[in-house]
């Protein structure tokens, strides 16, 4: 009798034991904890109000990936955003714990040195679900153009530079080429209807989103290391670049140096290649995430100043012996046009070494004075340049580049 029992007890106890190993199984396939679901999503504030909806995308070229780190999902998610995938799928199992954030600051951009891609972005949703390690996220953004249309882009660009852009120029010169050739054929699109590039290139308008990629686009091709800030200027979002040209780092604002009411033909040059104490005056970025721009732009010619690099210039006075703290008069056949004339017309510069000098200009009409902020020096040659584009009061403009020397005595 006791051998029976004993052999009752032996028999219970495997089975326990194997349904605790199938229980264990059981919990380990089917997880009813560490559940990770969510939903974010961005709309660029560049857009109004009524433009910031959602409206899907193609899925008939619809992408799977998978990634099993941070870097992983991160280096996907660009990539994918710089190919211009509209929806996309990933099956992550790396790290998940801090997986929202992740998702979060890798598509506002925060990985993306250049900006492009924040700013190629018109809204995107980001949805995932599933547990620990184990998630499958699902993609879908809108651009502000099509991917046809953004290689049309890249095909018009080469074109361009192909004309503009010559063996013998510098850094500097391609630069200021790329830039006064979107001043000139690009106008601002006071209906905020056009944001991209494209636009700019084919239909002659957009927004500052739009001179920004533009300019990114060409600099970049043009072989000049660029950036896209994002910021506030005027009180508003605003899209500007940064631009690296002889080591150092420069502001360039496209929009804001083709002002509104649209004038053909003329380039303003305030906010081209300054500082950021230059233009912080009027606009607002987190610095912390963009280099400092701290050096003054130095120019290695007069060539350059003239900010035409094949352009022409007429000698139109030469001044010896000037005193250092003297004022400088310009007589012009026509009364000027008050409205027009501003800083950016005029270029007083350091023959030496190229550098800008500070200066006051008032307008009498038919003669503008001149008169540098800082007292000049012994022995030194400058130059003060008028930038075609000054408009007399009856509409007509000054032709050309006028260049006046002064040798100062002591």
């Amino acid at each position: 009798m006791k051998k029976l029992i004993k052999f009752f007890v032996i028999i219970l106890g495997v089975i326990f034991f194997n349904m605790t190993l199938v229980g264990a199984e059981i919990t380990k396939g089917t997880p009813t904890s560490n559940k990770i679901c969510g939903n974010i999503s961005w709309a660029s504030p560049f857009y109004n109000e009524g433009d910031r909806l959602y409206s899907g995308n193609d899925t008939s070229d619809t992408l799977y990936v998978d990634a099993s780190s941070e870097e992983e999902l991160k280096k996907c998610i660009m990539a994918s955003i710089q190919s211009m995938r509209g929806v996309f799928f990933i099956h992550y199992t790396g790290d998940s714990e801090n997986l929202k954030n992740l998702l979060k600051d890798t598509l506002d951009g925060r990985y993306d040195y250049s900006g492009y891609g924040r700013c190629l972005m018109k809204c995107w949703k980001c949805s995932y679900d599933g547990y620990s390690n184990n998630v499958m996220i699902n993609f879908n953004i809108e651009y502000v153009e099509s991917k046809e249309q953004a290689d049309a882009v890249d095909k018009k660009i080469r074109e361009i530079l192909a004309g503009l852009i010559t063996v013998d120029m510098n850094e500097f010169q391609k630069e200021k080429a790329i830039h006064d050739y979107i001043v000139k054929n690009v106008a601002y699109d006071e209906t905020k209807d056009k944001y991209s590039d494209y636009d700019g290139l084919f239909n002659g308008k957009t927004v500052c989103q739009g001179y920004a990629l533009l300019n990114y686009k060409m600099l970049t091709m043009a072989g000049i290391k660029t950036r896209i800030v994002i910021g506030i200027a005027g009180g508003a979002p605003h899209g500007w670049n940064m631009v690296n040209i002889k080591d150092n780092w420069y502001h360039v604002d496209c929009t804001w140096d083709d002002p509104i009411p649209d004038i053909q033909g003329r380039v303003n040059n305030g906010y081209f290649n300054v500082t950021d104490d230059a233009i912080e005056k009027d606009h607002s970025w987190d610095k912390t995430k963009y280099e400092a721009c701290t050096s003054l732009f130095k120019y290695e010619s007069l060539k350059e100043v003239l900010f035409e690099p094949t352009g022409q210039y007429k000698v139109v006075k030469n001044i010896k012996d000037a005193s250092v703290d003297r004022k400088f008069t310009i007589k012009f056949s026509k009364e000027l046009n008050k409205d027009i004339l501003n800083k950016d017309s005029i270029v007083f510069v350091k023959g030496y070494d190229g550098e800008k000098l500070s200066f006051k200009i008032e307008n009498l009409g038919t003669s503008l004075v001149i008169t540098p902020e800082e007292k000049l020096k012994p022995f030194t040659k400058y130059y003060i340049i008028i930038n075609e584009g000054i408009t007399a009061v009856d509409g007509s403009e000054t032709n050309g580049n006028v260049l006046i020397k002064i040798e100062t005595a002591l």
